[in-house]
């Protein structure tokens, strides 16, 4: 019950506050890469909020947030502490995007999650510069010439990334984020524009170098393998979920919200092309699987990760349809918790009436 009250805190402190969390950039009105009815208009994500590069409640999330609201709302004192403490949370998310450089380590401590953070002096650089550098890309975007202004730097080359002057890097950034959209799955270009080997080197290079959005494509590619870009299976190898997580934490730590709902996803459910697969190991003449079955670490990950999801995204039905079921998981070791269970079924319910009756439109 304790753990319950704890979670319902969280939630309710995130929603609180959510209009701090909007953006401009998540659409729901088109689809985007491989069937995604969520679309990234590149061209409008100029906020200058730390979480800015994707992310948005819209009018279906504010549904759900005032159902969620009112579930707290018989309890006065409770709500004025939920508040101040959302207070000092956004003040501290603010500090700690400050002064971000790159990367994060997630591990598990007597059962509290650890987040070891990589830092470095000049890392970010003013809001007005960064709007001043999505302009220019976006200027490109619409006028039909992406290829022809950035198109002609290699960006899969460590040449243009080490070095930069922190302005230099992070329009590189940008840069390398919007090339790997548009070779990968030919977003802002013509169909035979698509270049996914390409696209595919400048993901590796951009996460390589810590860059959030490429990082976060990355793992779009990752997941989608040899359909979207031949060869992508095979630089998984043995490991993809670690390859996987690698690139979402990645993302996640500079600010990518939708990386909460992939990363959780991975821990959930195995792909499907390596469920029940395995591999042989020469060293040890051993058979080993691809991607196990959900353990403890990947439980307790996956439903933070989806918590995350629904504080910064209301509306996104693969979050709330995730603690539903991970909260009536009953496969050893686990047990459902009833009461959350049925809570998420519940909202899951109303989410998809909303969604149903906005289709119709």
């Amino acid at each position: 019950m304790k753990n319950h009250h704890r979670l319902l805190l969280c939630l309710a402190a995130a929603l609180l506050s959510a209009p701090a969390f909007a953006d401009p950039c998540l659409q729901t009105d088109k689809k985007g890469a491989d069937g995604d009815p969520r679309r990234y208009d590149y061209g409008k994500c100029r906020s200058d909020k730390p979480t800015e590069t994707f992310g948005s409640i819209g009018v279906i999330g504010q549904q759900m947030q005032g159902l969620m609201e009112q579930r707290q709302a018989n309890d006065d004192a409770q709500r004025a502490a939920i508040q101040r403490s959302n207070a000092a949370f956004l003040a501290e998310r603010a500090q700690l995007y400050s002064k971000m450089q790159y990367g994060t380590s997630l591990e598990l401590v007597n059962g509290q999650e650890t987040v070891a953070i990589y830092q470095y002096k000049g890392a970010d650089i003013p809001a007005e510069e960064r709007a001043a550098i999505r302009s220019e890309i976006g200027a490109a975007i619409d006028a039909g010439k992406l290829l022809e202004t950035y198109g002609t730097v290699d960006y899969s080359d460590d040449a243009n990334w080490t070095g930069s002057p922190a302005a230099q890097k992070w329009k590189a950034c940008e840069v390398a984020t919007v090339l790997t959209r548009a070779y990968t799955f030919g977003d802002f270009v013509t169909p035979e524009q698509k270049n996914p080997a390409k696209g595919f080197a400048i993901a590796q290079r951009g996460a390589k170098n810590y860059c959030g959005g490429t990082a976060y494509w990355l793992g779009r590619i990752f997941e989608l393998g040899d359909t979207v870009t031949p060869g992508v299976d095979k630089v998984l190898d043995k490991h993809p979920r670690t390859r996987i997580r690698d690139a979402y934490e990645i993302a996640i730590i500079n600010g990518v919200l939708p990386a909460y709902e992939r990363a959780a996803e991975m821990n959930f459910h195995p792909l499907p092309r390596y469920k029940g697969k395995k591999y042989f190991d020469v060293t040890d003449f051993t058979r080993y699987q691809y991607w196990y079955e959900m353990q403890g670490e990947e439980y307790q990950l996956a439903r933070r990760q989806y918590r995350k999801c629904l504080d910064f995204e209301p509306g996104n039905l693969v979050c709330a349809r995730g603690l539903r079921d991970l909260y009536s998981f009953n496969e050893y070791p686990f047990t459902p918790d009833v009461e959350l269970s049925a809570y998420y079924k519940d909202y899951v319910s109303k989410l998809e009436q909303l969604v149903a009756a906005s289709e119709k439109r």
